[in-house]
């Protein structure tokens, strides 16, 4: 039985979600070498606050994720793993694929300031 969608996108609906997103990054051979070394719980933290920051249209400052994944060295392909675990987790906690959609775009949203490329846009860096 899948655990209900979450009502809102705040911290305590996506708790749950990010936890099991990070399940599957750290079992996730593409990428969970990025993670080793990493406080996950620190980062789970993170991650969560992000993610309700992005969905309920607060700014992101690309500038500093960008100073923070640097020198990971991470590529478009290591990016699509991390979305691809990212849809998992959220259809796994029963959201709505029509919600999805918009939660994966706030996350491309930071592809290329998380790949170190120049961002395109300058008004929420």
């Amino acid at each position: 039985m899948k655990p209900s969608a979450p009502p809102t996108f705040d911290e305590a609906s996506l708790t749950p979600v990010v936890a099991t997103f990070y399940q599957y990054n750290l079992a996730d051979d593409r990428i969970n070498r990025f993670f080793k070394r990493i406080d996950i719980k620190a980062l789970k933290y993170m991650q969560t606050r992000f993610l309700t920051y992005a969905l309920n249209g607060s700014g992101i400052n690309k500038k500093i994720m960008s100073m923070n994944h640097r020198h990971l060295g991470l590529q478009d392909h290591h990016f699509d793993a991390v979305l691809e675990n990212l849809k998992k987790a959220l259809l796994d906690h029963g959201v709505d694929e029509t919600q999805v959609n918009p939660i994966l775009a706030a996350a491309e949203s930071t592809r290329d300031s998380m790949l170190g490329r120049p961002s395109h846009k300058t008004n929420d860096d």
